[in-house]
């Protein structure tokens, strides 16, 4: 590996693109703004006294994209030919996440106009709402997808979670869990599960080392085998799927047993004898497994026991390249 902004004398300039061909380029650029349940609350009702905070963190972001060359210095000055936001709520963790996504047609790519655009961005929501919190955080600044140049598209991979929930217990939701995990596991995919259980839990067995370590007060205890490990971590207080969901390696797909509020897909399950009124509501919802014929939805509704059928739709919807890794919003490449 080389790097190239650097000349023979070992001192930095600025890369000569002059011989390049002009391309369409795109990039797109991921940060995320942390922060108390209250004031993301306050951010989606317009409660921040300073104005609409998702409206200036936009145009505070497209000002930044423009002008990257005058606060990274050996970017180069670039015509953008499109900027665009978007602003993504996820209650359960209590998090903004910004999206930025710029294009050109140029000779040299828009990378750090995107992480720019995308930082300043999430810095001004910071701003916007530091009078009520003023320990919110910024991470997981980083770019998501680049089109066009000598590496042509390129895509951070990001494993698709789906929920498998309903509005009350016994419904059969481990079962389809279940029976999911088995045929996609099937049909060659790495599927992860993750279980929430709102009554608390215990998976160490009295007696062995991990569990004496656990009850001589210890806070995480890890077990490490030939060919897996264990980590039993007390938080404190409920992990949030989110940060979960990060901890979990090596796996293609994640199916998740309730969560149906965190703000991902739900494959909600309706039996009758449970009663036939959905407990998830919005766009959130993507599909229904249920023993109701009658039911009136706008979604995909499978019976409770089309295994096969429900592992399509995941396929189809979640795994299938051009499902999911959409277009940008910035329009079709020429």
């Amino acid at each position: 590996m080389e790097f190239t902004h650097f000349n023979q004398s070992g001192r930095a300039k600025m890369v000569d693109v002059g011989g390049k061909q002009n391309t369409n380029r795109i990039a797109i650029a991921q940060a995320v703004v942390n922060m108390q349940p209250e004031t993301l609350v306050a951010i989606q009702k317009g409660g921040v006294k300073k104005g609409d905070v998702l409206a200036v963190a936009q145009v505070a972001g497209v000002m930044a994209a423009k002008h990257t060359s005058a606060a990274i210095p050996m970017c180069h000055p670039l015509m953008l030919t499109a900027v665009d936001f978007s602003f993504s709520f996820d209650s359960e963790a209590a998090r903004v996440v910004v999206e930025c996504a710029v294009k050109t047609n140029g000779q040299t790519g828009v990378e750090m106009e995107a992480i720019h655009g995308a930082s300043v961005a999430a810095m001004t929501i910071y701003d916007m709402c530091k009078a009520v919190d003023r320990w919110m955080t910024i991470s997981e600044i980083r770019l998501m997808e680049k089109r066009g140049g000598k590496t042509g598209h390129v895509r951070r991979r990001q494993v698709p979670v789906v929920c498998i929930a309903s509005g009350c217990s016994k419904t059969g939701k481990t079962t389809l869990m279940e029976n999911l995990i088995r045929k996609l596991s099937g049909r060659g995919y790495r599927v992860g599960a993750i279980k929430g259980d709102c009554h608390g839990f215990e998976i160490d067995v009295p007696g062995k080392d991990t569990w004496r370590f656990t009850q001589a007060g210890a806070k995480a205890t890890a077990i490490i085998g030939p060919d897996q490990w264990a980590l039993m971590q007390k938080t404190g207080d409920k992990m949030t799927l989110s940060s979960a969901a990060e901890k979990v390696e090596g796996v293609d797909l994640l199916l998740v047993e309730g969560f149906k509020r965190a703000g991902r897909p739900v494959i909600e399950v309706v039996r009758r004898e449970k009663g036939t009124q959905l407990a998830t509501s919005g766009d959130n919802l993507v599909a229904v497994a249920t023993d109701v014929t009658e039911l009136e939805v706008d979604v995909p509704v499978f019976s409770l026991d089309d295994y096969d059928l429900v592992a399509e739709f995941i396929i189809e919807r979640f795994l299938s390249a051009e499902n999911k890794f959409p277009d940008t919003n910035l329009g079709e490449e020429a």
